[in-house]
C-alpha cells in the first residue's frame, strides 16, 4: 500500500493546540483519507519578550488512490506530495 505524506504548518495567535487544529482543518479540505499526523516540534514567533505566534509544523499521512494501468492490475499513484503554510 502506497501512502502520501504532506507537510502543513498551522499557526495561531492563541495556542499550539489551535495551531495544530488549523493545520488539520486545512489539510482535510483537499486530502481524503487522512490517517494520522505527526508534530515533531513546536515553534514560536517572538516579539521581544512576548509570543507573537504559535506554529505547529505537521506531517499528515493518507493512503494513495491507485488505478489499474494494465491487465495485471498494477497501480499508478494519482496524487503527489505537497506542502502548505496555514495561518488563521
Amino acid at each position: 500500500m502506497a501512502q502520501k505524506i504532506i507537510e502543513v504548518v498551522g499557526t495561531s495567535n492563541e495556542s499550539f493546540a489551535k495551531a495544530a487544529e488549523n493545520a488539520v482543518a486545512e489539510a482535510a479540505k483537499t486530502v481524503r483519507g487522512l490517517k494520522w499526523a505527526r508534530v515533531a516540534h513546536l515553534e514560536m514567533e517572538l516579539d521581544g519578550q512576548k509570543i507573537a505566534q504559535y506554529r505547529a509544523p505537521q506531517r499528515f499521512t493518507s493512503t494513495l488512490n491507485t488505478r489499474p494501468s494494465n491487465a495485471e492490475g498494477s497501480g499508478e499513484a494519482t496524487h503527489t506530495t505537497w506542502a502548505a503554510y496555514v495561518q488563521k
